[in-house]
Formats: C-alpha cells, structure tokens, sequence
C-alpha cells in the first residue's frame, strides 16, 4: 500500500505542475493557493517565534536591571531578584555578612549614625516649637484654642516619645544598627511576598520601593508605596491593602516619624482587626500619642485574639502587658495590676530569668505598686528588675542606669535617703559616661541627687546638681518644656534655703 500511495501523489504533481506550464487557468489558481498557504504559515511560525525571543528579552532586561539595582546596594540581592521571576523568593538576611563580621548593607553604621542624630535634633527642635505655640495659645486664654491645644498635645506626646526611642538607639549604635538591618530585610521580603500574592500590583514600582530600602531610603520607598496604596484600592483587595498599610508604619517607625506611623498602623488595624501585629502597632502609638482610652482598645482587642491561644501563652502576656500599660497611663492603676503580674508571670515561666522582657515586666508590676503607694511590695520587685538586667544587658547599658534610678526613687519614696544616694548616682555615672553629658535623662539624674542631697539637708552640696541639670535641659528642650520648669523651679527653692533670693 505504501507503494501505491507514493505512485499516486507522483502523478498528482506532476499533472499539476504540467498544468501550471501550460498555464491552465484551473491548475494556475490551485498553484496560488497553495502558495499563499505556505507562505502564512511559514509567517505564522516565524512570528509566533520572533514574540516569544522578545518576551524573553524583557524578562532578562527586568531582572537584569533590577540585579543592578541590587548590587549597587547591597551586593547579595542578585538571587533574590532571579528567584522573584520565578515565584520562589527566600529571604537570607544571614548573607549580610562578610568573612570579619561587618554588616554590610546600602548603608554603613556612620550614615545611619548620622540620620539618627539628625532626627534627634529635628525632634528636640520640634518640640521647643511645639512648647512655644502651647504657651502662646494658652496665654490667649479663649475657649475657641481647644482643638489647636489638644493636637498640639498629640504632637508633643509623638515628639517626646519620638526623641526618647531616637536617643535610646544613639546609646546602644551597634545592635540599633543591627535591628535596623534585619528590619529592612524583613520589609523586603514582605514586599516580595506582597508582589506574588498580588500579581496585578505595580511590579516596576515595588522593584525601585525594593531598592531605596536596601540603601535606608525609607522616604523613597514609603513615596512609592504610596502611589502602589493608591493604585490598588479594590474592594477585593482589603487585606492586601492592610499590609501596604502596615509597611508604610513600619517605615515611618524606623524614620521615627511618630504621626505618620500612628496613622497607618490605625488604619491598617481597621482594615484587618483580626490581626494582632496591627493591632499592636496601633494600641502602641496610640499610647505614645497619649490618646490611652483608644490605646487600651487596641490592647483590648489583641488580649481577646490572644485568649484563643489560651490565657498561658506569650501572647497572652504580651496582649495583658499592653492592656496594663494603658490602664495605668490613665491612672487605672488597681485595674492594670493583674494584668501586669499575669504578663510578669508568663514571661518568667516562657522567657526565663534571663530576658530583658522579664526585667521589664518586673518594672512594670513595680512601678504600678509605687503608684498605689506601696512602696515597700514594690521594692523586691525593682531590685529583681534591676539584678536581671546588670547580669543580662551589664552595668554600662541605659536600661540599667534607669534600675538604678528607679531602686533609688524607691528608697527615697520611703524616706531612706542615705541607702538611695549612691544608686542615683550610679545612674548619673553610666547615664553621663554613656549617654553623653548632653542628654535629658542625664539631666533628670542631675536632678533626682540634688533632691536626694537636698532631703538629707546637704543643701550647698546639691546646689550645683541642680544648677547642671536646669543648664542641659534648658539648652536641650528650651526653657518652655516642663522638665526645665520643673528644675527651674526646684532650684529656685534650693536658692532659697541658701538665703540667695528674697
């Protein structure tokens, strides 16, 4: 049969092709037609092929570019821009490391030095302004200034807690540094992951967000977050929008940029109620806002997610934690009690001894005892806090200056004076050496041993304390802050028990 065949479609040709010769109008026709069949699909092949050639190149062009983009920062990037083609980002923070241990990332330890003491200054300059526009408002003394005296109260509260954090993380650089470094990892990797549970996002702007992380460009980054929030404002894309939210917090936090952050984490948590890291962040800056009442219901909501753990769970204790904090903000101080010493309870049993949370946490039951007036409960409770923390975080940390100063305060509260002395100033010794002689908390140190000297009746040897202490804070915050007030008016006591003024 295969014989039979092959005669056939010979004879077929060739009395087609001897049509065409003699120009047959019937075998012509068919000649063309075959023609323009071959050539279509020949042309429909070759394209097919020339589209795929150039989709490719666009694929290689985009990772490419964006391994550039890596490498000009941080120079370990190069995978996980590969592998975001591919769906299959990993995050490796680790790989941050060269073969001496120095971080290496988009900036160095100096440039992040520098931002935070340009931050400072910017926060302690906002805040003799802010003191300056509360003292004009309340001298006009009209009823109409409430809402303009109470947003600037907010903004004092974001602006103080603000200066505090940025100072705190000025005294320990290094691991500041550190926790800065895997923060922007962990940012890079939820706006990977961002990018493959959303593929319809904007790829070209979450890829720059990317890079201007890697080099602490967090203005840049939360720009195009921004503009990706805006672009994807779908119904069906609440949750995602929750987490663009919850970034852009995180990015405001790192620049230290209170106001902004308290705004995203609030909405965020709006958005996604049911996640307690938003949660969290929210009761967290309400709280450093001073708005306590929509703090504890953040906090509130966080201990009734966490209770599903169970109530033995370190979240539990975390959420109970908050949830005190608040309440003790507003002078609640019976009711945060519990909570306070179950957050106490969970983080010994779940951290250890040995954990900064658990000093913490023994602080915290502490001073609410203090508050109450029970001085002598609280005690045991600031000396635990204070030996956790010298054996875990050593004498020379700002943590521990503050167990020194809050085991003297308590002493002093009890009226032993001669045992509080040589703790406040031991918290003035590390607070000046570590600190710096320039610094609000050195300042308060200067003050609590004048007073502790001045309760003793050692009034000329306390003199010059609190002289030090009005001179630093007046210089740092200005004459208007309450804490210069507060020295201010403590030396024009001290300067009349000297027989200095009328």
């Amino acid at each position: 049969m295969a014989s039979g065949t092959t005669t056939t479609s010979a004879s077929w040709i060739e009395t087609a092709w001897n049509g065409l010769i003699s120009a047959d109008p019937a075998w012509v026709g068919v000649w063309v037609a075959v023609a323009i069949f071959l050539f279509g699909g020949v042309w429909f092949v070759v394209k097919r092929l020339f589209r795929g050639k150039q989709h490719t190149a666009g694929q290689i062009n985009s990772a490419s570019a964006t391994s550039g983009q890596a490498a000009a920062t941080s120079g370990n990037d190069n995978q996980t821009a590969q592998t975001q083609g591919s769906g299959n980002t990993t995050n490796q923070p680790g790989r941050d490391q060269t073969n001496a241990g120095t971080v290496i990332h988009g900036f160095t330890p100096e440039q992040f030095e520098e931002q935070l003491a340009k931050r400072t200054q910017f926060l302690a300059d906002q805040i003799k302004d802010l003191y300056r526009q509360q003292n004009e408002l309340m001298a006009q003394g009209n009823g109409g200034n409430a809402k303009a005296l109470a947003d600037i109260a907010e903004a004092l509260h974001l602006a103080e807690a603000g200066r505090a954090d940025a100072e705190a993380k000025r005294a320990d650089l290094e691991n500041a540094y550190k926790e800065q470094v895997a923060e922007l990892d962990r940012l890079k990797a939820e706006l990977t992951a961002l990018q493959e549970d959303g593929p319809n996002l904007d790829a070209d702007r979450l890829q720059s967000a990317l890079a201007a992380l890697a080099e602490n460009r967090t203005d840049e980054a939360d720009t195009l977050l921004a503009e990706l929030q805006n672009s994807n404002s779908d119904t069906a894309a609440i949750a995602r929008q929750a987490r663009v939210r919850y970034e852009r917090g995180r990015l405001a936090e790192d620049r230290i940029d209170y106001a902004a952050a308290k705004d995203h984490f609030i909405r965020a948590a709006q958005l996604a109620p049911e996640n307690a890291d938003y949660l969290f962040k929210a009761q967290s800056l309400a709280n450093k806002a001073g708005d306590y009442a929509l703090g504890l219901r953040y906090a509130q909501d966080m201990l009734a997610l966490a209770k599903r753990d169970g109530e033995d769970s370190l979240a539990y204790g975390r959420a109970a934690n908050e949830v005190a904090s608040n309440l003790n903000a507003q002078g609640r101080y019976a009711e945060a009690e519990p909570l306070y010493r179950k957050g106490l309870e969970i983080f010994e049993r779940v951290l250890g001894t040995d954990h900064p949370s658990t000093a913490s946490s023994y602080n915290n039951v502490a001073y609410n005892l203090n508050a109450q007036g029970r001085y002598a409960e609280a005690e045991p409770l600031y000396g635990k806090g204070l030996e956790i923390r010298e054996r875990v975080l050593g004498t020379d940390h700002p943590d521990a200056a503050g167990s020194y100063n809050n085991v003297a305060y308590n002493l002093n509260a009890q009226r032993r004076y001669a045992e509080a002395e040589p703790l406040y100033r031991k918290a003035l010794e590390i607070r000046e050496r570590v600190l710096g002689p320039d610094h609000p908390d050195t300042a308060e140190s200067y003050n609590n041993v004048s007073h502790n000297l001045f309760v003793q009746g050692r009034v000329e040897e306390a003199e010059p304390y609190l002289r030090k202490a009005v001179e630093i804070i007046e210089r740092m915050l200005g004459p208007e802050h309450p804490s210069s007030k507060l020295y201010r008016g403590n030396l024009e006591i001290l300067e009349k028990h000297l027989g200095k003024t009328e």
